[in-house]
């Protein structure tokens, strides 16, 4: 799993793109695609000539190939990174996040609320959560191993589940979900805690699923998309307008103020920034996924195609831009010093070297 957040990227491409989460059929009248009429159910993937240059929203390394998932169901997959081949898909909507916990259990996660689990390194696709009704997408999913795991998304969706998906129920985490911000990332730290990040500038950290979660206080009061798990259980976090923040120590984060209102920043209470470090990124531009890299330190890509390295100390490394200047949702590491890239403009790589 790349870390990276895909549906603040699916909402600033605006409407149109947005469509590619309603799960529908083709039918054709009149030369167009009269989704509306159709009934709220699942509808296959089109096998598309050109699917690699549509909208990819998350990448990963299953241990054996490379798969994305974006646009319209799609799922494609790459021995080397290069030459990608979609597979087939049981659902049409907007997928946002994938996660695999060996080269062939993944699981799926998107528009519709949909949920879609592989046991064969991702050839084959099976539902095991579809809800059009909520109109609300998930945004990433977190597996621990093939029995237990996690899917978070809008409005403060999270389902959870320890039969390997078999059944889904809401995750009882009022502290995270209670004010119903967008959930947009969740990892595991080193030290094995969890931490999800989101809207408004929502931190929460919680031992395990079944432990109560402490909301800490952000360093700002905007939009986080993604974080990052540093040695020692510390955090990168990162959101908009090349906003990214390092703690070495989440335990010397304190608790978020209960009368602090994020939304109004009212309530005569100041964010002080404590425990966290503010890391000089150079760009204004919003990061929408990251990813760590072999050598120590990490990468975090967004908007116009920004790419930017970071030691593991957070020092700027470098910052460049792809060709095509398309916005980014997510990072893996290739496998000739190169990094993947998804986004507005499919699956790109740049060089490292």
């Amino acid at each position: 799993m790349t870390g990276a957040f895909s549906g603040p990227l699916v909402r600033l491409l605006g409407p149109v793109l947005l469509m590619a989460g309603v799960s529908a059929a083709h039918a054709q009248a009149g030369g167009k695609v009269d989704y509306d009429a159709l009934p709220p159910q699942p509808y296959p993937a089109e096998i598309m000539p050109r699917a690699d240059k549509d909208l990819a929203l998350d990448i990963t390394w299953t241990g054996e190939r490379y798969l994305a998932v974006g646009d319209r169901g799609h799922v494609l997959v790459s021995e080397a990174g290069r030459d990608w081949v979609q597979v087939n898909v049981p659902v049409r909507a907007a997928l946002t996040s994938v996660h695999f916990v060996d080269s062939q259990n993944g699981w799926a996660v998107g528009h519709d609320a949909v949920i879609l689990h592989t046991t064969d390194g991702g050839e084959n696709w099976q539902i095991q959560n579809f809800e059009p009704e909520l109109e609300e997408p998930f945004h990433d999913v977190l597996f621990f191993d093939l029995q237990r795991g996690v899917a978070i998304g809008a409005y403060g969706l999270a389902y959870h589940t320890s039969d390997g998906g078999q059944s889904w129920s809401e995750l009882e985490a009022p502290a995270v979900r209670g004010d119903e911000f967008h959930l947009n990332d969740i990892i595991r730290l080193t030290d094995g805690r969890l931490m999800i990040v989101g809207e408004y500038g929502l931190l929460a950290v919680a031992d395990d699923l079944d432990s109560e979660w402490r909301r800490l206080q952000p360093p700002y009061s905007s939009s986080l998309f993604g974080a990052l798990p540093l040695d020692g259980g510390g955090a990168l976090i990162y959101g908009l307008r090349g906003n990214a923040f390092i703690s070495r120590n989440l335990m010397l984060v304190p608790d978020i103020d209960p009368d602090f209102d994020p939304v109004l920043g009212t309530g005569g209470v100041e964010l002080t920034g404590a425990g966290w470090e503010p890391v000089a990124t150079g760009t204004t531009n919003s990061f929408f996924g990251g990813v760590a890299l072999e050598a120590g330190g990490f990468a975090l890509v967004g908007l116009n195609g920004q790419v930017v390295r970071l030691d593991s100390d957070g020092t700027l490394r470098d910052a460049r831009r792809t060709e095509s200047e398309s916005p980014l949702a997510g990072a893996q590491l290739g496998p000739e010093r190169d990094l993947l890239l998804v986004g507005e403009g499919g699956i790109e790589h740049i060089d490292l070297r």
